[in-house]
């Protein structure tokens, strides 16, 4: 840590320097000058490409008395941007942009600037790790469903509905992010975090809502057969279903769902579309991969319940409460799964 910390120290004040700020590193820190106030002092921590786990753990630690964090990394998802403003941390963004608040100072910045490339970092990361295409999210969704097994290409492609080959070069690029180990075990919880910034259904809200009672044949919901993809509940009722500490109203609207796209016209042509700017009754979408609606659970939410690895990736999306819905919630099942995040 010590190279990346002076490393950091270094784009930092560069960082500043472009933008008209003096500054200065010393041993241990950077020193931001203040007119008329006394210099600011920032404790420059660097990374390469922190996955937001890793950043809640950094944020975590006690604060150094009477000094500004600021974490300088090769690049920062939008997710472990959120984590450090919401800690009160600066950051730079080595590609090219600074945020900065000092306490107690008029000294504000939330700036692009030209990028700041770490000498001999790897700068094709972006490119070659991570979750890339649906290979990727396949096999990062296969290793979180079975965190203490190994995860297999072939297995998970017989999932997910796709070609061997994809899901291969997805596992290459997941091992390259250091998300995935050599031996196919999930990094835990990066590799969560990692999937929750690409995990984006296409939700639909619909003017009314569906009565499995009623709109069983209509629709294919098909309640019994479990284990064959269907529909399933999901977020805000879905981690209800699983003991999340969420208080949630029976009129709640439910997400769930739908197995293909032509169950999303089908039920968009019975449930009717909610008009712009309004409100829907629930909300349906294509499940990003095949495998999210089998198996499902009957978990006494009047429909089955997606696993809690999938119900937890729609509820970390919403930045508004989703850390906080997820810190509290180890899922009372199935068996075989364990906490991810």
């Amino acid at each position: 840590m010590g190279e990346l910390d002076r490393a950091a120290r270094a784009a930092l004040v560069a960082a500043l320097g472009r933008l008209g700020l003096e500054a200065r590193a010393r041993e241990d820190a950077v020193e931001l000058a203040i007119p008329g106030m006394r210099p600011a002092r920032l404790v420059a921590r660097g990374s390469a490409i922190p996955a937001p786990g890793q950043v809640t753990r950094l944020t975590d630690e006690p604060d150094p008395r009477g000094s500004q964090r600021v974490l300088v990394a090769d690049e920062l998802a939008p997710a472990a941007r959120r984590e450090l403003d919401r800690a009160g941390w600066g950051w730079l963004d080595r590609r090219g942009h600074l945020k900065l608040r000092i306490e107690g100072a008029p000294v504000v910045v939330d700036a692009a600037i030209d990028p700041l490339p770490r000498r001999g970092a790897r700068t094709d990361l972006t490119r070659s790790g991570g979750v890339r295409g649906r290979g990727g999210l396949a096999y990062a969704a296969g290793a979180l469903l079975h965190p203490d097994r190994p995860a297999r290409v072939r297995q998970i492609a017989a999932w997910a509905g796709l070609a061997p080959s994809s899901v291969s070069e997805g596992r290459k690029a997941l091992v390259a992010g250091s998300l995935v180990t050599h031996e196919g075990r999930p990094v835990i919880p990066e590799l969560f975090w990692a999937v929750v910034e690409i995990w984006r259904p296409a939700w639909v809200q619909t003017a009314r809502a569906p009565e499995p009672a009623t709109d069983a044949r209509r629709l294919e919901i098909e309640p019994v057969h479990l284990d064959r993809p269907g529909w399933a509940l999901t977020d805000t009722l879905g981690a209800a279903g699983w003991g999340a500490p969420i208080v949630a109203a029976s009129d709640y609207p439910p997400e769930l769902y739908v197995p293909t796209p032509a169950s999303l016209d089908r039920a968009l042509a019975v449930l009717g579309e909610a008009g712009v700017g309004r409100d829907g009754a629930a909300a349906v979408a294509v499940a990003p991969l095949p495998g999210v609606g089998a198996p499902r659970y009957d978990r006494g939410q009047g429909f089955p319940v997606a696993h809690p690895l999938f119900v937890a990736l729609d509820v970390a999306s919403d930045p508004s409460r989703g850390r906080e819905v997820l810190d509290g919630w180890t899922p009372d099942g199935p068996d075989e799964f364990r906490r991810v995040w």
